[in-house]
């Protein structure tokens, strides 16, 4: 059997994720973006994948869009690593309780249970889901397929010659990027996170394309034309095809009733914080555990990691992946597009603060509502409060080659320290608002 072959011929097996499968692609064959394509969903069972599938142009570790073959194909491995992420996350009856949010040392734990040992977590939590949440939880799980599935769907749509949303950081690529080719992706990356309002004070320069800083870069960009290009032509891609996850995510919403409507309208936002939060952090391990030799527990010792030398932030490119949009960022701007009619609303609306007690037993109608509002706004608030470090990875390595230069030419190297806001300080700084 050839890789094509078997590709077709897997299906999950597993209950859960079918019932999933089949509510995403359903909901995604009937948007109205894509009436227009004849496209087929395909699988990868990692627990069976051949080695000539594994080196196909047809494997990926998480999703794929190959236009050519009008074909999506899904990693089921990724659909475990989903669902265990928003199992974690939805265990608590309201968002401040969540366990995994109290502190770096518990949310580092979480990912490395998840990518450590997935099948002992999916049986235990999946045994103690009541009824009621493991449909729930099906749904949700649907949802965030259709917002994964729906940016492969968009690089159909836009005639892309193939695309992945899932792109996660490759550990391989750690300090193999030269100091140009890394800045000139991490300039892409800070005109993104400036463009939306996610600038670090002190290192506007950075984001100026006329500045000492960003010129450094110039000879890099004139030795490899092609480079630059190419990454413009990625962002462009890969922001047109987050646009129609979008619009069919939104269409969806609109096409129910407005009960249903704000109940999976509250599930997709909390299925997107997990995983777009537990998906940096599990990135964020692997950089930290290649660049200190030793698993951190906390981003407390991760400014002594990156003081030792200037270049460590270049290779903190590696986080960013290779062409596409940061993850913390896709789901803020996910949040934006898909919640853009709560920001609409007068202020007294669309606070975080819940006025009396915040569990919602009990609650129906509007207020219930209003809890579910209230609730999406918080985490739409520390996704934000979150791309801190990634952030200022950004901002500093595209600094780096003017940094170095200097250091050139002032003949000694000064010292450079920045601080990264552990978990417990994005919550505190969450309660600060709230």
């Amino acid at each position: 059997m050839d890789a094509r072959a078997e590709l077709l011929a897997t299906t999950p097996s597993d209950a859960v994720h079918s019932a999933a499968l089949e509510q995403a692609w359903q909901l995604i064959v009937d948007a109205p973006a894509t009436q227009a394509l004849d496209m087929q969903l395909a699988f990868i069972d990692p627990a069976t994948c051949s080695p000539q599938l594994t080196e196909s142009r047809y494997f990926t570790r998480n999703m794929l869009a190959l236009r050519d073959e009008a074909l999506i194909i899904l990693n089921l491995g990724f659909l475990t690593t989903v669902e265990l992420q928003l199992r974690a996350m939805s265990q608590s009856v309201t968002f401040r309780q969540t366990q995994y949010l109290a502190s770096d040392e518990e949310l580092l734990a979480l990912v490395r249970r998840v990518r450590d040992t997935p099948d002992r977590w999916l049986k235990r939590w999946r045994r103690m889901a009541s009824a009621e949440q493991s449909a729930a939880l099906i749904e949700e799980l649907a949802l965030v397929l259709v917002f994964f599935l729906g940016h492969e769907v968009g690089h159909l749509l836009g005639r892309h010659p193939e695309g992945a949303f899932a792109a996660f950081m490759d550990p391989n690529a750690v300090g193999l990027a030269t100091h140009g080719a890394a800045a000139l992706k991490l300039a892409r990356h800070v005109e993104e996170f400036e463009a939306h309002h996610f600038g670090l004070p002190g290192f506007g320069k950075a984001a100026d394309g006329e500045s000492e800083v960003r010129k450094v870069l110039e000879t890099f960009r004139a030795e490899h034309p092609d480079r630059h290009a190419q990454l413009e032509a990625f962002f462009a891609r890969e922001e047109e095809a987050d646009d129609w996850s979008h619009v069919i995510l939104r269409d969806h919403l609109a096409s129910l009733d407005p009960d249903a409507a704000d109940r999976q309208r509250y599930l997709l936002g909390r299925g997107i914080f997990a995983v777009s939060l537990c998906s940096w952090y599990a990135d964020f391990d692997v950089f930290a555990t290649l660049i200190s030799g030793t698993p951190l527990q906390s981003t407390t010792l991760l400014y002594i990691e990156m003081m030792k030398s200037r270049q460590t932030y270049v290779a903190a490119s590696a986080l960013f992946g290779d062409v596409h949009r940061f993850t913390l960022l896709r789901g803020a701007l996910a949040f934006e597009s898909i919640f853009r009619d709560v920001w609409a609303l007068p202020p007294e609306q669309r606070t975080m603060r819940h006025p009396g007690p915040a569990d919602p037993t009990g609650l129906v109608g509007a207020e219930l509502s209003a809890w579910r509002r209230r609730e999406s706004i918080q985490r739409y608030t520390v996704l934000c409060i979150a791309m801190d470090t990634a952030v200022k990875f950004a901002y500093v390595g595209v600094s780096t080659p003017w940094m170095l230069q200097a250091d050139q030419q002032r003949g000694t190297p000064q010292l450079f320290a920045m601080h990264f806001e552990t978990m417990t300080q994005v919550m505190e700084r969450l309660d600060r608002f709230a």
